[in-house]
Parts: C-alpha cells; sequence; structure tokens
C-alpha cells in the first residue's frame, strides 16, 4: 500500500449536464474516484443515474445555499433568496436568526433526502462554495451527520503550493479543522487541497497520509486543472500514490 493515498473528488455533480458528461467520462477512466451531487442542479436526475453505474465510486451530497432554486418552502428562506427566488451569496455575511436557522437546517435534510431516495447512499457532506466553513453553517451541517449518520466530511482546505495562504490564515484553518474533526467525531481526510496544489506539493517533495483532491469537470476556464484531468498525471511523482474513494476512510 502506498504511504499516499488520494480521493479525487468532482465537485457540482448534477449542475448540468456538461458536468456530468465530463465527471463520468473522467471517473470510467478511473481519474476521479468520488463525487458529490447537487440536490438542486438542473441535471440532477442524470447525475444519479450515471451515479449507479459507477459503483466503485463514492457519492456525497454537496450541500448548497449559494446557487439555484431551494427544494424546500422559500418563503422562510426569504433572507438568503434572491428576486429570483435562487439562493446568493451575501447571506453568510449576515445574522441569522433562529427561524432562519431551522430553515436552512429543514432544505439542507430536503437536500440530503433527494439525493438517498434517488437510491444513492450519501458517502460524505461537502458544501458548494464551501459554504460550512461558516460557523453557523457548520453547526447545520453537524446535525445532519448526526440525523443521517452520515460521518465522512470535507475539512478546509490545508494544502497550499500554488496557491498561497498567510500563516494566520492556515493556523485559523486547523483550528477549524479541530472541530470539524471533533464535533461528532467526523471521519476526514489529513489534508484537503485542489488538484493543481496537491500535485505542486507533491513534485517538490515526499507527501504521506490520506488526501482528498477537489476538482470541477465543468470549469474548463481552469487550464491547469484540465490539463492535469485528461492525462495520468501521477506518474511524473518520484513517489507513487494509491488512488481511493471515500469508502476507503
Amino acid at each position: 500500500m502506498a504511504d499516499t493515498r488520494v480521493i479525487v473528488n468532482a465537485d457540482d455533480f448534477g449542475v448540468s449536464s456538461r458536468a456530468n458528461e465530463n465527471t463520468f467520462e473522467l471517473m470510467a477512466a478511473g481519474r476521479v474516484t468520488s463525487a458529490t451531487i447537487l440536490a438542486n442542479g438542473a441535471s440532477f436526475d442524470q447525475a444519479v443515474a450515471m451515479a449507479r453505474e459507477l459503483p466503485a465510486c463514492s457519492f456525497g451530497v454537496h450541500l448548497n445555499l449559494t446557487a439555484g432554486p431551494p427544494l424546500s418552502d422559500s418563503r422562510a428562506l426569504r433572507p438568503i433568496l434572491g428576486p429570483d427566488g435562487c439562493f446568493i451569496r451575501s447571506h453568510l455575511r449576515s445574522k441569522w436568526d433562529p427561524k432562519l436557522f431551522r430553515a436552512v437546517y429543514r432544505e439542507l435534510c430536503a437536500q440530503v433526502e433527494k439525493v438517498m431516495a434517488a437510491g444513492i447512499v450519501p458517502s460524505h457532506l461537502d458544501t458548494h462554495h464551501h459554504v460550512h466553513y461558516h460557523p453557523v453553517v457548520l453547526l447545520i451541517v453537524k446535525k445532519l451527520q448526526q440525523k443521517y449518520g452520515i460521518r465522512r466530511m470535507r475539512l478546509t482546505k490545508n494544502l497550499y503550493c500554488y496557491h498561497s495562504c498567510g500563516r494566520g490564515k492556515l493556523l485559523a484553518k486547523q483550528c477549524y479543522n479541530l472541530a470539524i474533526r471533533r464535533v461528532y467525531k467526523s471521519c476526514c481526510v489529513d489534508y484537503f487541497a485542489d488538484l493543481v496544489d496537491f500535485y505542486q506539493a507533491a513534485l517538490q517533495q515526499r507527501l504521506t497520509g490520506t488526501f482528498e483532491v477537489m476538482v470541477h469537470p465543468e470549469n474548463t476556464g481552469d487550464e491547469k486543472e484540465q490539463s492535469l484531468l485528461l492525462r495520468s498525471w501521477w506518474d511524473d511523482l518520484a513517489d507513487p500514490i494509491q488512488l481511493i474513494s471515500y469508502h476507503d476512510i
């Protein structure tokens, strides 16, 4: 067994047919081993149909409070919706009252339950635009973990190389990751990074442990990520890695 075990997780599975098709092709080719499903995505039905054809891969729920329409009663969620009735990102800067807290909890329950009703047993949880890095959202996600028995969860990003992160911010992330691990005893990887950062770090040093590497197959604007996804990038590394899924941690 290699000392470096890597989950390559595709976010936004279900957001569009293009994202689904790209993700499916990468999974079938063995370049992506896991994905998180966007329950309110426009192409949700196609995504879960594809997921059933890939039993060796893991599929989690990509909890969403920042884009698209809600699945639950939009009246209670009005403070975090735009004029079109879809989620907006700016709500994370505002205070949440208990009524909104309960409404968001119901919405995220609806998202998990929609994935489960489609026959998918969620392997893990993460969030669209990483909103569980907001303390209030993290409390709600922890309640979901307890309710549905989903212990595996994404950390905050704690491995940088190509991109940068100040020492103070990195320390804050370490503290936040400790909270993610300890509350309800979440099962997590050792490190979380995007593909470009992981690749650059692995070229420069020997990495050991379990990693989640995030990718976005629909986002063709990230040329560095896309060029890596289209080839066996691990062959460039001096030390071997083992590709795994969330089922393996």
